[in-house]
């Protein structure tokens, strides 16, 4: 075997290439399935990691526990029989349970300042207990929401708590309506009990009809489809449980708690502290009943007195905040991008281009992003490119690759994402003439996708490319329009063999040229073996050098159907051709979309407006 050929074990031909911070790497990607906790698998992942480093866990609150899943965890990474290899380390990143995490902190931080701010301004026009009694609702009905939720089989996820951070104003109206008319009541004489009763009956349907108009004002929102759907449906079922449990807390809750509180109050002594606070209320008293309250009704008895005036300036105010829309003097963004903490860049080279070159231009776009200071890590994966929704591989392929950028919590960074997307495209201005498309996103809430997209479709190819190429034209000619592209890729050029007539008449057959031409270039699996505990393939090729000449290609030889060795040029025709690598259709009709993204500052509504 040694006289007529090399052999070699080796792995097989895969064109991907991995790194993490300029380092050759692979990745592991951990994913959710079905009702699991994102945030715990991250935290045990986070805990693992720390395991494998050798740093000693931090604990944290109920975490303490011994036999915690994170501390199993732990115990699994530090106790591993299988230490890294000599130079090697292991590193998280693009940890995308950190919105949910971050979500969640938001809530709690709102909830909190929420019910204070409440609470300091009910004390500016309420009783002191009635203030308090409403602050207490407020995370009262906040903790039954999430009971309700619970039964509803409602999880905490990004949508949820986004809607319950929209309704945390609501949830006080209705506490504020029943606890202002209690406390009336109980001023102007009925004992405290009775005035809990009644003055809860005398605004219950009052406060039933304004819970209700909120929860319906909502519903529409779950006729909606698509993503849009998905990111808005969850708002009406969470806005109708906190709302629901809000009236529940005001209706049948709060009345007793401030009834008891009057109740005793009436029989408390008078302290200092009780002396001060009724000094305080006196003087609020004054400032709102006296002076506020008079100068409201002054100004409410012009405007009914003048109410042909008032009708008119209110029309007047309707026309013109129509006319600042329609007029464009007041844009309009559909969903305006936010700050995020992973940036994704995708590199597409021309069809055909090596893997060798696509990864000489993912190098310089790795020595821009980590040349800014907001970048925590830089991921690359050359030849390769993912869905980030699913995680699943798009495409394969080695003029494509995918870079994920991670930046410092947005609490250790000044610049947004957006602004350090901008400052890397400005270090690789004149860096990347060779790549036909770059493409940044960030990880985000809300549907994805180019911030213009147009399709144009039709019967005529040529019109359609000669469209394609006057938009295209067009687009470049706006201020902050970056990325232009479309989605008409050709193939990368290829060697058609036609099997010669005369030929086939000798026996040659298109399936069997075929399968000796992909032995000459790809192999022949001559036999398979087990070893190491896998089945290795026995492949026989020709050398690297005549499989990656296409003069050695075509002027290669095939074994006829007797045997004899007979050159390709006599028995096939060889012409190079080029074809489209993808065919889309729209309604049975050829459809061509052209994208592109748009800089900070410039919205992408009034360009398509434009055109």
């Amino acid at each position: 075997m040694d006289d007529i050929a090399q052999v070699a074990e080796s792995f097989v031909d895969e064109q991907v290439i991995t790194r993490f911070n300029g380092q050759a790497a692979t990745a592991l990607t951990v994913f959710k399935v079905g009702d699991q906790d994102i945030v715990n698998m991250a935290r045990m992942v986070r805990a693992y990691v720390d395991g494998r480093q050798g740093k000693p866990l931090v604990w944290r609150g109920l975490e303490r526990l011994r036999g915690s899943d994170r501390h199993r965890a732990w115990e699994l990474g530090s106790s591993s029989p299988r230490p890294l290899p000599p130079g090697a380390r292991i590193a998280p990143t693009t940890d995308l349970a950190r919105f949910v995490e971050g979500r969640l902190g938001l809530l709690l931080r709102n909830a909190s300042y929420g019910a204070v701010l409440v609470f300091f301004a009910l004390l500016l026009v309420l009783n002191w207990r009635a203030a308090t009694w409403v602050g207490m609702g407020l995370l009262t009905a906040l903790m039954g929401t999430l009971v309700l939720m619970s039964f509803a089989d409602i999880t905490l996820n990004l949508l949820t708590m986004f809607g319950l951070i929209v309704v945390l104003g609501l949830l006080v109206d209705d506490a504020i309506v029943v606890s202002e008319n209690i406390q009336t009541r109980y001023d102007q004489g009925e004992p405290p009990l009775t005035a809990a009763v009644q003055g809860t009956e005398q605004v219950f349907w009052p406060v039933v009809a304004t819970v209700l108009t909120s929860i319906v004002a909502f519903v529409p929102l779950t006729f909606i489809r698509g993503h849009i759907g998905d990111l808005l449906g969850a708002l009406p079922l969470v806005v109708a449980c906190a709302l629901s449990m809000s009236l529940i807390e005001a209706l049948l809750i709060l009345p007793s708690h401030m009834g008891h509180s009057l109740a005793k109050r009436d029989r408390s002594h008078p302290t200092r502290f009780i002396g001060m606070i009724r000094r305080a209320e006196r003087w609020r008293d004054h400032i709102v009943l006296d002076r506020l309250v008079p100068l409201y009704g002054r100004a409410l008895t012009v405007a009914l007195r003048f109410r042909y005036i008032s009708v008119a300036v209110a029309l007047g105010i309707l026309i013109v905040s129509v006319g600042l829309v329609k007029g464009g003097r007041l844009e309009f963004t559909f969903f305006p991008d936010t700050d995020s903490e992973t940036i994704i860049i995708d590199i597409r080279m021309p069809i055909g281009t090596p893997i060798e070159r696509t990864n000489l231009a993912v190098a310089r776009i790795e020595q821009a992003a980590q040349a800014q200071p907001e970048t925590k890590s830089v991921a690359s994966v050359i030849g390769q490119r993912s869905n980030i929704d699913t995680g699943l591989a798009d495409a394969f392929a080695p003029h494509v690759a995918q870079m994920f950028v991670e930046l410092k919590y947005v609490e250790q960074r000044d610049r947004e994402s957006s602004q350090v997307i901008a400052s890397i495209r400005e270090a690789l201005k004149g860096k990347l003439d060779e790549v036909e498309r770059i493409g940044f996103s960030e990880i985000a809430g809300g549907p994805g996708g180019q911030d213009i997209s147009i399709r144009v479709s039709g019967e005529d190819v040529a019109q359609i490319d000669a469209a394609v190429a006057e938009l295209k034209q067009m687009l470049g000619g706006f201020d902050g329009v970056y990325d232009i592209a479309d989605n008409n890729d050709l193939g990368q050029l290829e060697l058609q063999i036609n099997v010669n007539p005369d030929a086939q008449a000798q026996g040659f057959s298109t399936s069997e040229v075929a399968r000796q031409v992909r032995g000459f270039l790809y192999g022949i699996d001559a036999h398979v073996f087990a070893a190491e505990q896998e089945d290795i393939d026995v492949r026989v090729r020709l050398d690297e050098q005549p499989r990656r000449s296409v003069f050695a290609i075509q002027n290669c030889w095939v074994i006829s159907p007797d045997g004899q060795p007979v050159p390709l040029s006599e028995i096939a025709t060889i012409s190079e051709s080029e074809t489209y690598a993808t065919i889309r259709r729209i309604n049975r009709k050829r459809a061509v979309t052209v994208t592109a993204d748009t800089a900070p500052g410039t919205n992408p509504e009034t360009i398509v407006a434009t055109l």
